[in-house]
């Protein structure tokens, strides 16, 4: 069986990271990415959530085996710079907001397969739903701030 700093590696190359991208979303230096992929160190778990984020199936790396509800990859596109037309920029906005929505889908299937889980104690319920009402109004706030940077700018006369 492969070694957690094998399947680190090959995740990367999956995505088409290079170590350096890999270490950046991680929130490492390269040369901690490095060490990770030749297992010399072991990386945290704040890292690991990092780069779950960009698409690597943390499960995978942990046990060999694939999860079926793994993240897709997070669009990462460049921001426009000043000069980039709208026309530039809009691919790029229709990707990340693609990609919002492939996020919201796993984020629902997985609420459902956790809210569908029969062994659950009424208290884990409870937590679970004051849990989901939180997610509801951060995501109302992120939806109403997203939509807030939506409107036309109006420009001085």
């Amino acid at each position: 069986m492969e070694s957690f700093n094998t399947r680190l590696q090959q995740e990367r190359k999956r995505l088409k990271l290079t170590q350096e991208a890999l270490g950046a979303i991680g929130g490492v230096e390269s040369n901690a990415q490095t060490s990770y992929e030749t297992g010399k160190r072991w990386p945290r778990a704040d890292y690991l959530q990092r780069v779950s984020l960009a698409g690597v199936d943390i499960t995978y790396l942990m046990t060999g085996e694939r999860n079926q509800l793994a993240a897709p990859p997070v669009a990462t596109a460049p921001a426009p710079t000043q000069t980039a037309s709208v026309n530039e920029a809009a691919p790029m906005v229709s990707a990340l907001i693609a990609s919002l929505g492939q996020n919201l889908r796993l984020t629902a299937s997985t609420i459902a397969a956790i809210t569908n889980t029969e062994s659950l104690t009424k208290r884990a319920r409870e937590d679970i739903a004051e849990g989901l009402r939180d997610f509801h109004s951060e995501s109302d706030r992120f939806t109403t701030l997203a939509c807030s940077l939506c409107r036309p700018v109006q420009r001085d006369r």
